[in-house]
């Protein structure tokens, strides 16, 4: 059985009781939408990142555009929008990279990371508490920051190696 104990925005916080072996357990954990990230690939080959304020952390990281997918939205979609919102650009293609989940032991919350190429510059539509700047970088340095792990998040780790992994030239 579960129950909803309690639900802020796109969070949820839930109480799953069930029987396991024979032994009735109750485990607790965070249902939360999906989130798209993008990785932008600008024409000349660089890492479109943003300079963003995180709040909970009251500290500016790097990190790659994305959000959470809106009610009857694909997650495809999704990336697309929060591209265009947090950059200004919009892509002509989006490769998904990888599906996976943040924290599988603590929450429900599925990431999907998208190479966006093609890209054409229009306006941005921040979010009235965002404050982003943008910062593009070339491979080789968007790896070694990715590396350096500081000042970033893991989304935007986990997709800058896998991209220079899988889509590197010789």
């Amino acid at each position: 059985m579960k129950e909803s104990i309690y639900r802020i925005q796109t969070y949820k916080l839930v109480k799953d009781k069930f029987t396991m072996r024979g032994r009735r357990i109750e485990y607790n954990y965070i249902r939360d939408g999906d989130v798209a990230v993008v990785l932008p690939i600008l024409d000349d080959g660089r890492i479109l990142m943003e300079h963003n304020y995180r709040r909970t952390l009251k500290r500016w990281l790097y990190e790659l555009p994305g959000g959470h997918r809106e009610p009857g939205e694909t997650i495809k979609d999704a990336a697309a929008r929060e591209l265009e919102e947090e950059t200004g650009y919009k892509p002509s293609r989006l490769e998904l990279l990888f599906d996976s989940f943040e924290a599988p032991g603590a929450g429900r919350q599925r990431i999907c990371l998208y190479v966006a190429t093609g890209l054409t510059k229009g306006a941005t539509r921040k979010d009235p508490d965002e404050q982003i700047g943008l910062k593009a970088m070339r491979l080789s340095e968007a790896v070694r920051f990715a590396k350096a792990a500081k000042n970033t998040d893991v989304k935007t780790i986990a997709g800058i190696l896998l991209y220079a992994s899988t889509h590197a030239k010789p």
